[in-house]
């Protein structure tokens, strides 16, 4: 997998003209055939995981919670149920959520979710944020689906673009806001 994300960081411009025109095209594709009630919602959730993918290819890793949340997911890998930021410590520390050995800081399931995806992919930048994304597309569908139930499927369809192309949950998927991923 580090050998896509190499591909795709040596052509970032490249590959964010082509998400911007594949979201708008998945878009228009959702919005044309919004009748279909199975296609339609699976179309404007794509269009966000497009944007979504191209704004996870950045080849590092996020200055604040999501180095600590890579960290604390790989050593999930070797060992589930205990989420450590540091393995050995050299010297016995504070019990502060912030810099002990367990870390206390957030839920573990989205933690297990990257780590799952860091034993799958490999250990790169991409694996980290790939569940995010894939949870953001499973929201706007969640989306689509539950406003076509309350309102009408020209509701859901719209509920489901707003969602998918939210520059704050972008922001979140790609692991640029603090507290990222697990939120």
């Amino acid at each position: 997998m580090e050998w896509l994300q190499g591909l795709a960081q040596d052509h970032k411009p490249v590959l964010d003209a082509c998400a911007g025109m594949t979201a708008i095209l998945l878009a228009a594709g959702a919005f044309r055939w919004r009748a279909h009630v199975r296609l339609a919602p699976w179309l404007a959730a794509a269009s966000g995981t497009a944007l979504a993918l191209a704004m996870s290819m950045d080849d590092f890793l996020h200055p604040w919670d999501e180095r600590y949340h890579a960290v604390v997911a790989r050593h999930l890998i070797s060992h589930p149920l205990v989420p450590t930021l540091y393995e050995e410590t050299p010297l016995p520390m504070a019990p502060v959520w912030g810099s002990g050995h367990v870390w206390i800081h957030k839920p573990p399931f989205p933690l297990w979710l990257m780590a799952a995806s860091l034993r799958l992919l490999g250990t790169c930048e991409f694996a980290v944020r790939l569940p995010s994304v894939l949870l953001l597309a499973a929201c706007a569908f969640a989306t689509a689906r539950i406003g076509s139930r309350l309102l009408d499927e020209r509701a859901g369809l719209i509920g489901a673009f707003l969602v998918a192309v939210n520059g704050n949950l972008l922001d979140l998927a790609s692991g640029r806001k603090p507290t990222d991923h697990v939120d």
